[in-house]
Formats: C-alpha cells, sequence, structure tokens
C-alpha cells in the first residue's frame, strides 16, 4: 500500500525507526530485478508500515504485548490525543533489555522525529482497515 510494507520482519520500534539488521537491508537492494512489478525498498519513519499491516516478526514476547494493548486501546477510542497515546506507550511498553529481549528496542526519545512517527503509524495500523471485519 502506497509502497508501505503490510509483512514486517522486524517489531514495531525497529522497524519505525529503521534499526533493522544488514542482512535484511541487503535481501532488499535490488530485489526488483527479481521479483518485478513490487515495491520493494524499506521504509522508516512516516513511511515504513501499510494501515493493512498484517505482521511484525522477529518480536518479543513482552513487545507483543505492549502491542497488541496500544492498538486495542486506540482502536477504542480513536480520539485519544497524542500525549495520552505517549503516556499509554510509555506506561505499557517494555522497559531494560530484561523485559524488552533480545530482538525488540525500547521506545523512541519522547518529542523526537521517531516518536512522532511512531504516534503516526500506532494511529495508521490500528484504524480500520479494507476488508476489516470488526
Amino acid at each position: 500500500e502506497n509502497g508501505r510494507h503490510r509483512f514486517n520482519a522486524f517489531g514495531l520500534i525497529r522497524t519505525v525507526t529503521g534499526h533493522v539488521d544488514e542482512w535484511y537491508k541487503n535481501k532488499h537492494v535490488d530485489l526488483d530485478e527479481f521479483i518485478p512489478g513490487h515495491h520493494h525498498e524499506l521504509g522508516i519513519l512516516n513511511e515504513c508500515c501499510s494501515a493493512a499491516t498484517i505482521s511484525f516478526h522477529y518480536v518479543e514476547h513482552s513487545e507483543t504485548t505492549a502491542l497488541t494493548r496500544v492498538l486495542h486501546d486506540v482502536k477504542e477510542n480513536p480520539e485519544m490525543t497524542d500525549d495520552d497515546l505517549g503516556s499509554l506507550l510509555i506506561d505499557v511498553w517494555p522497559k531494560g533489555f530484561r523485559n524488552l529481549g533480545g530482538y525488540s528496542y525500547g521506545l523512541p526519545a519522547e518529542k523526537s522525529e521517531q516518536w512522532v512517527s511512531l504516534l503516526t503509524i500506532i494511529r495508521r495500523i490500528s484504524g480500520p482497515s479494507e476488508g476489516d471485519c470488526s
């Protein structure tokens, strides 16, 4: 969708911030030669994730639990302010390596470009998408 990926190989924070492994970046170089007609360039910040996002992979349990909670709460309350969304993220997102695990990253600094993009992406992927049955 608009060049944004539906299947994301890394968790939300790593995808938004572009902190993905080099093998993954390299895998997308010249991919159009092998699979023409599809968009393969990796997007970061506001351009990373489709509104019709299906999955994030290489995600630890605690990040999955936090993301599920955040997406649910935003979907239930789409008028939630950015301040309230930020507070929710800070409250539920795992902190520290022990809680994050080996693949997940902590939240970006509040009010940074990455933070603002994270809020935008959360709103995009929590909204209704085509074929949404709820």
